[in-house]
């Protein structure tokens, strides 16, 4: 069952306002347009609750998942503008069937967990040893949610009540089993055209993996995609980012209608997720400009 404060281990303390970084950061969230507020109250009994409401018991607010390299970071890091979405680079937690089995002795789990108690500075989130441990002994994956939102820096001031956003590639191979863990929480899948995403693995990978076994990586990810749609046809929502550079807008009007959000262009500038990032140590990303949708297009175009 969920934990009482008390006996949840050990807490992120308040940071210290140097140099007007937190009030600026402050400000710049009252820009946008939020989701509804994150559940600060959690029920004494989290695991059983979450069999009622994932979403809701954990904090999840959404998944965000799909190949490798078919930019399911873009997607994530646009969609945490809404002023109270926020994660670090990777989750990985509904990997594990069970929170104890979060371990990266297991070869489906790492680099996860590793990932887990890399410090801020490099986009992850900076648990320490002992925190990491504490989540590990959770009794299910929405208590497991609900600590990491606790205990990791990213969510201190002014990020205190910030939902989860689990963006995940290699949830995509095991898709079923990830949403049958995260009951009713809504998917984000980003798509390639088959070639396109071929490319883009020989281009991040040009030394590794013959040919064969990567298109059949693409192939057995395709199958588990539609396999899932079948059981879970209202909760996943696909993004074809050819199409997404062609109209970007159109592309996130869809994304956040799917998740009952207001789209507003201005996200393409970052300057909310910078914020969020400046206010706990977290370097910044670069701005999507039309410039740089052009030259995407340009490049995908040559390739």
């Amino acid at each position: 069952c969920w934990c009482s404060s008390s006996d949840m281990g050990p807490t992120v303390e308040p940071a210290e306002d140097k140099d007007g970084v937190l009030e600026r950061a402050s400000q710049l969230l009252k820009r946008g347009s939020p989701a509804p507020p994150y559940p600060i109250s959690f029920p004494e009994d989290m695991c059983k609750e979450a069999q009622k409401n994932f979403r809701n018991a954990s904090g999840l607010f959404a998944i965000v998942t799909g190949l490798e390299h078919s930019g399911t970071t873009l997607m994530s890091e646009i969609i945490m503008n809404v002023p109270n979405l926020y994660s670090g680079f990777e989750g990985g937690f509904l990997i594990a069937v069970s929170p104890s089995l979060f371990v990266g002795t297991d070869t489906g789990i790492s680099p996860f967990d590793e990932f887990m108690v890399m410090p801020v500075a490099e986009h992850h989130w900076g648990l320490t040893e002992g925190q990491f441990d504490w989540i590990r002994r959770s009794k299910c994956h929405a208590e497991m949610y609900a600590q990491l939102q606790r205990m990791s820096p990213l969510f201190q001031r002014p990020n205190h009540e910030n939902w989860i956003i689990d963006k995940t590639p290699r949830y995509i191979r095991l898709l079923r089993a990830i949403m049958e863990r995260a009951p009713g929480v809504p998917v984000i899948v980003t798509k390639k055209p088959t070639e396109d995403q071929y490319k883009s693995f020989r281009k991040h990978n040009p030394d590794n993996d013959p040919e064969e076994e990567l298109r059949s990586h693409i192939e057995r990810s395709e199958k588990e995609l539609e396999a899932a749609k079948l059981i879970y046809p209202d909760l996943i929502h696909e993004v074809d980012m050819t199409e997404f550079v062609k109209d970007p807008d159109a592309a996130m009007i869809g994304v956040f209608d799917f998740l009952g959000l207001k789209w507003l262009p201005e996200y393409f500038d970052m300057e909310i997720f910078n914020a969020k990032g400046a206010a706990v140590g977290r370097p910044p990303v670069v701005p999507f400009t039309r410039k740089m949708f052009f030259q995407h297009r340009a490049n995908e175009s040559s390739t």
